[in-house]
């Protein structure tokens, strides 16, 4: 029985003993439920009822983001619970990922801002409508030997 006074306090009301929480901390408009812990009129249960300020959040934001009342306020350029995730203004296109305000990652064989030009330099391939030729020389041999037709030409003869 003596740890339970060292958490509470003894009331006497009506020659009757009971047991009150104690609470280090100001409930406010709450009131002392358990040992430290306050009931407030909202109805969750925390060390205080007084307002959060941005450093009381229980969730984190990223990218600068600002916490008010456990909600992220997100700089321009991101969004999301928690502002992990970027937002390109443009959509990035032929499989290009936004990883960063109005940033595209392309993935290979395409570039430019939105990931919409073909990149001549690492494009290896010419898509034709029966065949997918590596380098255009292989393209031709495979036309020269009628294994492939090429737009608008005449069908090999046998």
């Amino acid at each position: 029985m003596m740890g339970l006074h060292q958490a509470a306090e003894c009331a006497e009301e009506e020659n009757k003993m009971h047991l009150q929480a104690i609470c280090r901390n100001s409930c406010g408009d709450g009131f002392c439920s358990r040992p430290n812990m306050c009931t407030c009129p909202s109805g969750h249960i925390a060390p205080t009822c007084a307002a959060k300020s941005p450093q009381q959040c229980s969730i984190r934001c990223m990218n600068g983001g600002a916490c008010m009342e456990d909600q992220c306020q997100c700089p321009k350029g991101y969004t999301g619970a928690h502002c992990g995730q970027p937002v390109c203004e443009k959509q990035c296109q032929n499989g290009g990922r936004c990883i960063g305000p109005n940033r595209c990652a392309c993935v290979y064989g395409f570039t430019g801002p939105q990931c919409e030009r073909v990149d001549e330099h690492t494009h290896q391939f010419q898509v034709l409508p029966t065949a997918c030729c590596l380098r255009l020389a292989a393209c031709c041999l495979l036309l020269l030997l009628g294994l492939v037709s090429a737009p608008g030409a005449p069908e090999p003869q046998p």
